[in-house]
């Protein structure tokens, strides 16, 4: 279920948001887009306040996703 109430504050990549505290820009599989790094938690739930893993899923490794 994504964070859809705290969402508009807290930076996907950029802030410790997950239970194990992981940063996931320390865990990208390759580089992404300046812009895509700004991006907030609710930029990448979908309209059903699930997460729309095609947006980010390609970046990082299955461990993480499973975290997510």
């Amino acid at each position: 279920m994504c964070i859809r109430d705290s969402g508009c504050s807290i930076y996907f990549w950029e802030d410790s948001w997950l239970p194990s505290d992981t940063i996931l820009v320390d865990f990208l599989g390759h580089d992404i887009p300046n812009d895509f790094l700004q991006a907030k938690i609710v930029e990448f739930c979908d309209d059903r306040g699930g997460w729309d893993y095609p947006l980010f899923q390609g970046f990082l490794s299955n461990e993480i996703i499973v975290e997510i």
